[in-house]
């Protein structure tokens, strides 16, 4: 069991929790919680450490593999834990390598976010786009990481199913889109139609951007059509997920009138 805070392997699981930069370096990061821990596969899963008061619980659930398995005191477990109150499990994960850009089906649906800079905002958004079967979400540079404990939290699992790429520049990324005859729309304030009247049948990129400046005006000149949300009340615009899970189900409900059970 593992009581010292000095442990090398402790100090690696706060630097991973803590730093950015670390993170991307070592291509591994942190997942907590019993829910999330069932939902990492099995190859990626480097170490898992167990209070040792949640052992019992541990064995039941039959999670072996060829990983390393660490029990630690709850002193440390409550040191490692990003958590205000630790489930009592986490684990070290390797990253996954990511799509090839030009790995698309035919006719995708994608979600491109520029600068989206909340946790909780990115992690949404992946949970809504694993949901809905989005072929591909494309973060920009400058968007929030990726592997942020707080992001890894709110996907609820998603980030370990979605095609992800990251720290992409955009505006390269989708002109070569519109090469492919993708249709880009971007939700803007100033959009031209609302979006249910957009068609999302064919091919379909939906922009979104930064939570409190949108999108740059570099990269929404390029979209073939401005679409917007409908306010009833005096509101400027819904939150970014909010707002991307409306144009991602529309897309869907276009796509297969069957989606929706009344």
């Amino acid at each position: 069991m593992i009581s010292s805070l000095s442990n090398p392997k402790i100090k690696e699981i706060q630097k991973l929790q803590n730093n950015h930069r670390y993170r991307k370096q070592s291509q591994k990061f942190v997942v907590e919680g019993w829910r999330l821990i069932k939902e990492i596969p099995t190859e990626q899963i480097e170490r898992i450490y167990v209070q040792t008061s949640q052992m019992d619980k541990f064995i039941s659930l039959e999670l072996y593999g060829d990983w390393d398995v660490e029990q630690v005191s709850d002193t440390v477990m409550k040191a490692i834990s990003n958590e205000t109150t630790s489930q009592g499990i986490l684990a070290t994960v390797h990253m996954k390598p990511f799509m090839e850009e030009g790995s698309l089906p035919i006719n995708p649906l994608i979600i491109a976010l520029e600068n989206v800079q909340d946790p909780g905002n990115l992690g949404t958004i992946l949970r809504t786009a694993d949901a809905a079967g989005v072929d591909m979400v494309v973060l920009s540079i400058g968007t929030v990481d990726l592997y942020n404990p707080k992001v890894v939290k709110a996907t609820m699992g998603a980030i370990f199913r979605l095609n992800i790429l990251k720290d992409i520049d955009l505006c390269s990324y989708v002109k070569d889109l519109k090469e492919k005859g993708i249709q880009i729309f971007a939700a803007h304030l100033n959009g031209t139609k609302n979006h249910y009247e957009g068609s999302y049948i064919a091919g379909t990129c939906f922009l979104m951007g930064n939570e409190g400046d949108g999108l740059s005006n570099d990269l929404s000149g390029l979209a073939t059509e401005y679409i917007k949300i409908p306010m009833r009340s005096e509101a400027e615009s819904l939150n970014v997920a909010v707002a991307t899970s409306i144009l991602v189900y529309e897309a869907i409900r276009q796509r297969d009138t069957n989606a929706f059970t009344i």
